[in-house]
C-alpha cells in the first residue's frame, strides 16, 4: 500500500491497479474501433467492473462492452439526467458498485445502474461561491483509494479529494509532488517504477533498494525509448508499459529484458497505434490497451498457439501438410510453393524445394499419402453399416479402442463404433468440418469454418477457439501431430503450432447478467435489485435485457425460458433480449443461460422472479366483499319482499277492519232499520215508516260515500299529490256551500311534485275528512280554512275554523267529537300509523285548529 505521498504521485500519473495477464513471445493484438461499435477511436481509460463488463472512456462518450456488443452513454447539452461530459478521462468503481466518470468537459458523474432511470446519473460540477464544489469542470485524472475516497486532478493541476459521505471536494496539499513524472507504478512486490519526460525509466526496489535507471541511449537497446505514461502487471509478474509515441513495452524480470511491440501496418495482430493512453488487465488476464486509434487487446488464452509466418513472396502460399524429424527436430512444411524447412521452434522457415528448381509444387505428398491410407481404412470399415458421400468425407482418426472419428464437409463430426457397428453424429459440431486430430487426452481437434474446434468425448463439451488470424481467412486443411504430441495447422502464408495440454479450457458457461428491464418499453432496471418484482395487472408487457461478458470469441449463444409460458428452453442465439406481452396475473420465473457454443447446455442459470397482481376485481378480498354484498342484497330483497308482504297484509287487514267498522256497521243499521220498517208497515204507522225509510236512505248514502273514499284511497292512480289536493278541496267545498260557510283552501305548488304511498294517502284523507266533518257539525263556524304546505321536506295539513271551540282539558268525549265514533282518538291513531305529528288547538270562543305534519321526499 503506497504512502500518502506515493498515492499522490499515483494520482499525478493516473496509474490503475490491475489483475493478471500473460506475455507470449509474439502476442496477437485484436482490435476494436469505431467500425466495431466504439463511439470514438481515441480511448483514454479502460475499467472492468465487478460484473465483468469492460468500460471504455473515449473522446466522445462512455462505452460498455460485453465481448460482442457496445452500449454507448453520451452527454446531451442541458440534460442533467445523463453524463456531465463526453470527453471521458477517468473511470473508477467504488465498493457499492457505483461507477464514477471523470470528464474533461463537464466535471464528475456518478452512475448507479441500480436506481430508477431518472436517478441513475448524478452530476458534480463547479459552482461559484461554493468552496466545497469541484474546483473546475475539466478533470484529467481520477483514482479511488481503499477508504472509498476519490482523488482527482483538474486541468489546472489542482489535486482534490471527493468525500462521498459529505459530497464535498477537499483540496489536497501537492507540495513536494514531482509534477514532472509522466507515469508512476508500484508493483505487487512493492517495487516502484517511474516514467519521466526525458524518456528514462526509473526503478527502485522495495525498501531502501538502489535506484536503477533504464535508458535506451545508455547501452540498454531493449529499454524503452519513450516517455512511459501507464503501467500494469500481469499474473506472471511481467510489467506492461505504455509509451506516449512508440507503443508497448513488456519487462520480464526473470531474464531482465524488455520486449517491444508497436504498430506495423504490414503485420496482422500488431498494436492499433503507438500512442498508448492506458493499460488495463482484467481478471481473466486479458490485456486491454487504449490508444488514439482504438483498443488493442491480447487474450492469453491463445498464448499456446504459436504463429509462424512463411517468408513473404509474390503470391499467397497454401500450406498442405507437415512432417517433423524426430532425430533432428526439423519441421518440413508442404506448401503450394514447394517445401519449407524450420530448424527448431521459433526459427524462421526456409524455402528448400520449389517449382523453379524443376520440381512440381505438389511433389511433397508424403503427408497426404498417409491421409489417403487413413481414409481408405475408415471407408472400408464403414461400408458395412453406413454410406458417406465421397464428396463429404474429409478426414478420419482412430481412437485407442478401434473406433473412428470422421470429419465430413457437410455433415460435421461423426463417430463410428466398431463394436456396435453404428455411426452417430455429434450435434454440436459444425457442418463444414475439415481435418481432425486426437491428442493425448482423447480430445478431438478439428478445423471448422476457419476456426479450431475441440470436442471432449468424456464430458461431451464442444468448444471453439477463434484464433486471432481471421484477417487472412483463418485456418484450413488438415491437422498434423508429431511424436511429441504437438499439433500443427495452417492458413494462407502461416502455420500454427501448439501443445494441446497447455491450452486452457474455454469457460463454456459464462454468467449472464441482467442489464435492463423494460415494462411497456419503459426502463425499469431498478426493479432488478428486488428479490421478487411485483407488477400491476396492466403492466403485463415486459422485456428482459441481458449479457454474458466473455472475450474468448464470438460464440456466445443464449437460451431462455419463462415458467408458465414456455414449455421448453427457447434458443435465443446471439440475441440479448427476450420480450413477453399479454401476461396473465400470477407468479413467473424468467431464466436465461449462456453457452460458448451453440447446441451445448449450461447449468449456470440467471433468473428473475416477478409477479403480476390480479386486478382488484379478481382479488380474494374483492370477491369476498362481492359475495357478502350479493348475500346482503339477496337478504335485503328477501327482507323487502317479506316487509312488503306484511305491509300489504296489514293494509288488507286495515281495509277489512275499516270495511267492518264502517260499511259493516252501516249495513247492520240498514238491516235493523228494515226489520223495524216491516213492523211499522204491519202496524200501519205511516209517519214513523217514512221517517225510518229516510234514515235508511241517509245511512245507505253514507255507506256509498265510505266505499267511494275507500276505493279512492287504495287506487295507485291517486298516489300523486295533485289528485289528493283535488280530492281534499272537492270534499269540503260543497259541504261548506250547503251550510253557507265560507271555505278557503290553500296549497303549496311544490306539493304537486310529491307522491304518497297508499296507507299515508288514506290516513291523510280520513283525518282531513274527520276534521272537516267535526267543524261542520259542532263548531257553528262561518269560515273554514284548509291548507296543505311543504317546508324543508315536512308536509303540513291544517284545518281551521272560527267556531265556538271547546276546552280540550275538560271535554274528551268521542261521542261529542263525532257521531260516527271516529273522533280525536281515531285521528290520533291514524297519525301514529303514518308516523306523523298530530295536534289539536282549541279554546272556547276562539275556534279550533287541527294540524298534521310528517316528513316526505321528492
Amino acid at each position: 500500500m503506497p504512502t500518502g505521498k506515493e498515492f499522490l504521485l499515483l494520482l499525478l500519473v493516473l496509474l490503475p491497479i490491475f489483475g493478471e495477464a500473460a506475455t507470449p513471445g509474439l502476442p496477437f493484438f485484436s482490435r476494436l474501433r469505431a467500425e466495431n461499435g466504439l463511439s470514438h477511436n481515441k480511448v483514454n481509460c479502460i475499467l472492468q467492473d465487478r460484473r465483468g463488463f469492460i468500460w471504455m472512456g473515449t473522446e466522445d462518450g462512455l462505452n460498455r462492452y460485453d465481448g460482442k456488443n457496445f452500449v454507448v452513454f453520451n452527454s446531451i447539452p442541458g440534460d442533467s439526467l445523463g453524463l456531465s461530459g463526453n470527453i471521458i478521462t477517468g473511470i473508477a468503481e467504488d465498493g457499492d458498485g457505483v461507477l464514477w466518470v471523470a470528464t474533461a468537459d463537464g466535471g464528475l458523474t456518478a452512475y448507479d445502474r441500480r436506481l430508477p432511470e431518472a436517478q441513475q446519473f448524478k452530476q458534480f460540477r463547479h459552482r461559484d461561491r461554493d468552496a466545497g464544489s469541484l474546483p473546475e469542470n475539466s478533470i484529467i485524472r481520477l483514482a479511488a483509494d481503499e477508504q472509498g475516497h476519490l482523488w482527482l486532478i483538474t486541468a489546472g493541476q489542482i489535486v482534490c479529494r471527493f468525500d462521498k459521505a459529505t459530497g464535498n471536494f477537499d483540496r489536497a496539499d501537492a507540495a513536494g509532488a514531482p509534477g514532472y513524472i509522466a507515469g508512476y507504478f508500484t508493483d505487487r512486490r512493492g517495487n516502484r517504477w517511474d516514467g519521466l519526460p526525458d524518456r528514462t525509466l526509473h526503478y527502485r526496489a522495495a525498501g531502501a533498494g538502489q535506484e536503477v535507471v533504464y535508458r535506451n541511449a545508455g547501452g540498454r537497446r531493449d529499454a524503452p525509448e519513450d516517455m512511459v505514461g501507464c503501467f500494469a502487471e500481469d499474473g506472471k509478474g511481467m510489467i506492461w508499459m505504455g509509451g506516449k509515441y512508440s507503443g508497448l513495452y513488456v519487462y520480464d524480470r526473470f531474464v531482465d529484458k524488455f520486449r517491444h511491440y508497436f504498430q506495423d501496418p504490414l503485420q496482422d495482430g500488431s498494436l492499433a497505434d503507438n500512442h498508448v493512453n492506458c493499460i488495463t488487465i482484467d481478471r481473466s488476464g486479458i490485456v486491454w490497451i487504449g490508444t488514439d486509434k482504438g483498443v488493442s487487446f491480447y487474450n492469453p488464452l491463445f498464448e499456446p498457439f504459436v504463429r509462424t509466418f512463411l517468408p513473404a513472396g509474390e503470391k499467397d502460399v497454401a500450406v498442405y501438410d507437415f512432417y517433423r524429424e524426430d532425430a533432428t527436430g526439423i519441421l518440413w512444411i508442404a506448401t503450394s510453393d514447394g517445401l519449407f524447412m524450420q530448424k527448431g521452434e521459433g526459427a524462421r522457415p526456409v524455402r528448400r524445394v520449389g517449382g523453379e528448381q524443376g520440381l512440381p509444387p505438389d511433389v511433397v505428398r508424403f503427408c497426404r499419402d498417409t491421409v489417403g491410407k487413413r481414409r481408405a481404412m475408415a471407408l472400408s470399415a464403414l461400408t458395412e453399416v453406413h454410406t458417406i458421400p465421397d464428396s463429404e468425407f474429409y478426414d478420419a482418426r482412430a481412437d485407442g479402442s478401434g473406433n473412428f472419428w470422421i470429419s465430413t464437409y457437410g455433415s460435421g463430426l461423426l463417430f463410428f463404433d466398431a463394436h456396435a457397428k453404428t455411426i452417430s453424429h455429434i450435434p454440436a459440431s459444425s457442418n463444414l468440418t475439415e481435418g481432425i486430430q486426437t491428442d493425448g487426452r482423447g480430445n478431438i481437434w478439428m478445423i471448422c469454418n476457419g476456426h479450431l474446434h475441440k470436442y471432449d468425448p468424456l464430458s461431451h463439451a464442444y468448444s471453439c477457439y477463434d484464433l486471432p488470424v481471421t484477417k487472412r481467412g483463418g485456418i484450413n486443411g488438415y491437422i498434423y501431430k508429431d511424436n511429441l504430441g504437438n499439433l500443427y495447422t495452417a492458413g494462407t502464408n502461416f502455420f500454427i503450432t501448439f501443445r494441446p495440454e497447455t491450452v486452457e479450457a474455454i469457460n463454456m458457461s459464462p454468467r449472464v447478467w441482467f442489464t435492463d428491464l423494460r415494462v411497456f418499453d419503459k426502463e425499469r432496471g431498478e426493479l432488478l435489485q428486488q428479490k421478487e418484482i411485483v407488477l400491476q395487472h396492466d403492466e403485463n408487457a415486459i422485456s428482459f435485457e441481458y449479457a454474458a461478458p466473455d472475450f474468448s470469441g464470438d460464440n456466445i449463444s443464449y437460451s431462455y425460458q419463462l415458467a408458465r409460458v414456455d414449455r421448453d428452453w427457447i434458443a435465443g442465439g446471439k440475441r440479448t433480449t427476450a420480450s413477453y406481452s399479454g401476461l396473465s396475473p400470477g407468479e413467473y420465473v424468467f431464466q436465461v443461460r449462456a453457452t460458448n457454443w451453440k447446441g451445448c447446455e449450461s447449468n449456470r442459470v440467471s433468473s428473475v422472479r416477478f409477479a403480476i397482481r390480479n386486478p382488484f376485481w379478481q382479488s380474494w378480498w374483492f370477491c369476498g366483499l362481492m359475495g357478502l354484498f350479493v348475500a346482503l342484497v339477496c337478504f335485503g330483497i328477501y327482507h323487502y319482499r317479506i316487509k312488503e308482504f306484511l305491509k300489504r297484509q296489514a293494509i288488507r287487514n286495515r281495509i277489512a277492519l275499516d270495511l267492518h267498522d264502517n260499511i259493516g256497521s252501516t249495513l247492520s243499521s240498514i238491516s235493523i232499520y228494515s226489520q223495524v220498517a216491516r213492523v211499522y208497515l204491519d202496524q200501519q204507522e205511516g209517519g214513523q215508516l217514512r221517517e225510518l225509510l229516510a234514515r235508511m236512505d241517509k245511512t245507505a248514502s253514507l255507506a256509498v260515500d265510505e266505499m267511494s273514499d275507500m276505493v279512492w284511497a287504495i287506487n295507485p292512480k291517486n298516489d300523486d299529490m295533485r289528485s289528493i289536493v283535488r280530492r281534499l278541496e272537492a270534499y269540503a267545498a260543497p259541504l261548506c256551500a250547503a251550510k253557507g260557510i265560507r271555505f278557503e283552501f290553500i296549497h303549496d305548488p311544490t306539493v304537486d311534485k310529491l307522491n304518497l304511498e297508499m296507507s299515508r294517502r288514506k290516513n291523510l284523507y280520513f283525518i282531513y275528512k274527520e276534521a272537516v266533518n267535526n267543524a261542520m257539525k259542532y263548531s257553528g263556524c262561518t269560515l273554514l280554512e284548509a291548507g296543505i304546505l311543504v317546508e324543508n321536506n315536512i308536509l303540513r295539513l291544517v284545518v281551521k275554523d272560527n267556531g265556538r271551540g271547546f276546552d280540550l282539558s275538560s271535554d274528551r268525549s268521542e261521542k261529542r267529537m263525532s257521531l260516527s265514533g271516529n273522533g280525536l282518538a281515531n285521528m290520533s291513531r291514524r297519525a301514529a300509523e303514518m308516523n306523523a305529528a298530530f295536534t289539536v288547538n282549541s279554546q272556547p270562543g276562539a275556534g279550533t285548529s287541527v294540524e298534521l305534519s310528517f316528513r316526505v321526499y321528492n
